[in-house]
Formats: C-alpha cells, structure tokens, sequence
C-alpha cells in the first residue's frame, strides 16, 4: 500500500502543469514611455519592478517567463504572442496624466489595474485584476482616482472600488489569448510618487503584493 501510495504520488506530480505567468515590461529602451520629472524613464520603472516581481512570483513556485525587452521594436502585438501559452499575461506599467491635471500633479498617485472586455478571457481576467488590486490596498498601496474623469484620454469605466478598471481597446489587453491584466504602480509624473517608487523597500513591498494576488488568483484558475 505505502509503494502504491508513493506511486500515485508520484504520477500525480508529473502530471500536474504549473501555473504559468509572463511578465511583460511595457516599453522599450528606445520606446521608453513617460518620463518623471526627474529624468527617469518608465521604462526603467518598470524593468526594476518586473525584476522584483519575478523574483517574488518564483518564491511562490509559480512558473514565470519575461518578454524579452532588449528588442527595441517589438510591437504591441508582438507583446501579447508570448501570452498564447500562458496562464495570466502581466503588463508592469508607471503611470502618467493629461496635461489638464498638470497642476494638480502633487495630488495624483496610486495604482490602477486594467482589463479589457475584449480579452477572450475576461472573466478570469477581471478576477485577477481583483485579486492584484486587493492585495496592494492591504499592503497599503491607494488607487489612484483620476482615470474615470471626464478628460480626453481618460474616462475609463471603474469596474470596481479598489481600483480595477475596464479599457477595452487596450492592445495588450484585448490580443492576449490568456487572462491579461496591466498594472499601472504608481504615477511616476507626480515628482513624490516618483522619489517614492525608487525606494527598494516600496519596491519590494509593491511586487509582494502583487505576488500574493496572482497566487490568490491560481487558487480560482
């Protein structure tokens, strides 16, 4: 009985498939994104935390893979080919805002997590989305609260209080095979905030987070 038990044991392991993540970093070194008012690209915002991340996402024995940034082409639609055979596609992005809010910049920060409708996955999606933004808010991270104002470029529907929300037409998004989520950490053109996520404590504290809500978000898959 214990040899049999072994056995099954066994088979059971070998046939089980690990939960797989990709993280994709958004930009490029060539198409860097915003820029802080420091100098500071996103785009190095974002290769640090995806570096963080992925480091706390293997910690949790999740299978994890990057989309390869040092192509200074690489499409949006190209992106999202490495999520067809994934099982959660993770855009890491740091936010910006419309010249309109310019003036209120000091007053502009916090995370937001987006889906979009059109994703073939948008339920599993959503519950991702929903896991990821539960986790920060207990880490103590704030959404931010300006992206469903009525401002060209914003007026994103909020799909739920703790900071998820709906932007169908976003190309990462809606092309992805596999449940997308895109992750704006924080507003890198507020000059606090972007001091603020250079800290390795934030960092670390950001992407355990996050962590822990794609873990929570393997349990429902």
């Amino acid at each position: 009985m214990k040899i049999l038990a072994i056995l099954s044991a066994a088979l059971y392991a070998s046939s089980a498939v690990a939960f797989s993540v990709i993280l994709d970093t958004g930009h490029t070194e060539k198409h860097y994104g915003a820029v802080s008012p420091f100098n500071k690209t996103e785009f190095s915002y974002n290769q640090a935390m995806v570096t963080t991340l992925q480091r706390h996402i293997l910690a949790r024995k999740l299978d994890v893979e990057l989309v390869p940034n040092t192509q200074p082409d690489l499409t949006l639609q190209q992106r999202t080919l490495y999520g067809n055979k994934t099982d959660l596609f993770v855009s890491i992005h740091h936010d910006s805002f419309p010249p309109e809010l310019n003036a209120q910049r000091e007053n502009l920060s916090g995370f937001s997590v987006f889906v979009s409708q059109k994703n073939p996955n948008y339920p599993q999606s959503l519950n991702c989305a929903r896991a990821v933004a539960t986790r920060l808010i207990q880490a103590g991270e704030r959404r931010s609260r300006y992206h469903e104002s009525d401002i060209e470029g914003e007026r994103k529907t909020l799909l739920d209080e703790r900071g998820v929300y709906r932007y169908d037409e976003l190309a990462v998004l809606k092309n992805a095979r596999s449940p997308a989520i895109l992750i704006e950490i924080g507003v890198i053109a507020n000059p606090s905030e972007a001091k603020r996520l250079e800290r390795t404590a934030v960092k670390e504290q950001i992407a355990k987070a996050i962590s822990l809500g794609i873990a929570d978000c393997v349990k429902t898959h």
